[in-house]
């Protein structure tokens, strides 16, 4: 299974070859911008992803830094490395540059903190 890293380079490298077509100088004011929004992979929301939380079986975790923070570390690890493979793939960014997209939202959040205890 590819990195999370190669992933995200392989999406955004479609993503761009499917923008070198788009002839340069973007009319902004009358020329609508087509884009999706990736919330949920990099970044933990609860709103977005609530079984990551749910799962936990502990009402202490409400973020990515409690994620960390209350759980074994090895455990914690794990359900976000599963996450970080499976929520948004190749094919994800594929479909999105087939579909014509201009744009991603793709927010990248501060590392997970993960106690060593």
């Amino acid at each position: 299974m590819p990195s999370l890293c190669a992933v995200v380079v392989l999406g955004l490298s479609v993503v761009s070859a499917s923008l070198a077509a788009v002839v340069p100088g973007f009319n902004y004011g009358s020329q609508k911008v087509r884009g999706v929004n990736l919330g949920g992979w990099l970044v933990l929301e609860p709103w977005i992803t609530p079984s990551l939380f749910d799962n936990t079986g502990d009402s202490r975790i409400i973020d990515e830094y409690t994620f960390g923070q209350y759980q074994n570390h090895a455990t914690a690890l794990g359900v976000l490395q599963n996450h970080w493979n499976t929520w948004i793939t190749e094919a994800d960014f594929q479909a999105i540059a087939a579909a014509g997209y201009e744009a991603l939202w793709c927010i990248f959040s501060k590392i997970v903190r993960l106690n060593s205890t």
